[in-house]
């Protein structure tokens, strides 16, 4: 269990710097709508492939692995403690893995949805939310020394919006994002499989990079200053690797050190459960 800190740390700095180095491209690089889409659409396809071939699989066998540690213990100690044997063979993985699955689809399904209808109700005139499936779709990279009007963008608040508002609004929806992304990292990293750690990582990584491009286009063009932009994409960059931190903390106390079974349960669920955010 310690020995995937230093390697979880690692990866979390990595991660992060990759990020902001991504995000502070737009003030030095021009990227066309297309080619912005193109690494999107990739990026996003990488992970809800890795979400299908590796973490959803490797979450269901760390949780049929305790069902045949189970047996194995029963064999061995060839106890006749009936209610021992019943409470082991009461012990179902079928429910949990769609219940981890659905739980990670239902919470990403509300981070994307109800942002904009809260900001549609709480100022209906001045819409100034960004979904975020428009961050790959609808971006492009500003010009700071271009005059801005109404209509020049898509993603172009109104002018009696405020700026602070929609590039919070924007800031957030992307956070919690990210601090989601985390959890697979972080899970993975409770188990010994360094390979599982690793696919996870690039995979996050090849996400974040067109979303940490497409964030700082987007508040630039909002009218946010170029150090206001920089200080949102830097609590960005650090989201997921503090969720992957936040996953380990919490695995370590659930789990137990001791407690092999326990552990395993907390990470196939969470394995699981990230699979679903990804899905």
């Amino acid at each position: 269990m310690a020995e995937g800190l230093p390697t979880l740390i690692l990866f979390g700095i990595a991660m992060a710097a990759a990020s902001f180095s991504s995000g502070m491209l737009p003030l030095t690089l021009t990227l066309t709508k297309s080619h912005l889409r193109l690494i999107s659409t990739l990026g996003m396809g990488v992970l809800v492939g890795t979400s299908l071939i590796v973490i959803i699989p490797e979450g269901i066998e760390t949780l049929y692995s305790i069902t045949s540690r189970h047996k194995r213990s029963d064999h061995d100690q060839d106890s006749d403690d009936s209610d021992d044997e019943d409470d082991h063979s009461s012990y179902n993985p079928h429910a949990y893995v769609g219940l981890a699955l659905i739980a990670g689809f239902i919470l990403m399904y509300l981070i994307d949805t109800l942002p904009p209808i809260i900001a549609a109700r709480t100022n209906p005139s001045k819409p100034s939310y960004i979904t975020l499936s428009s961050l790959g779709n609808n971006t492009t990279t500003p010009d700071p020394d271009a005059p801005s009007s109404p209509t020049s963008h898509p993603l172009q608040p109104y002018t009696n919006s405020s700026p602070s508002s929609s590039s919070f609004s924007t800031t957030l929806g992307l956070v919690i994002h990210s601090l989601a992304d985390g959890i697979a990292l972080g899970a993975s990293s409770t188990s010994s499989n360094l390979s599982l750690s690793f696919i996870i990582f690039l995979a996050i990584l090849l996400h974040k990079a067109p979303a940490s491009f497409a964030l700082s286009s987007v508040l630039l063009k909002s009218g946010l200053s170029k150090r206001a932009a920089r200080i949102h994409l830097l609590i960005f960059s650090l989201a997921a690797p503090a969720g992957a931190l936040a996953t380990w903390v919490v695995v370590s106390i659930l789990g137990g050190v001791d407690d092999k079974a326990k552990m395993a349960w907390w990470t196939g669920m969470l394995l699981l459960f990230s699979g679903g955010t990804f899905l």
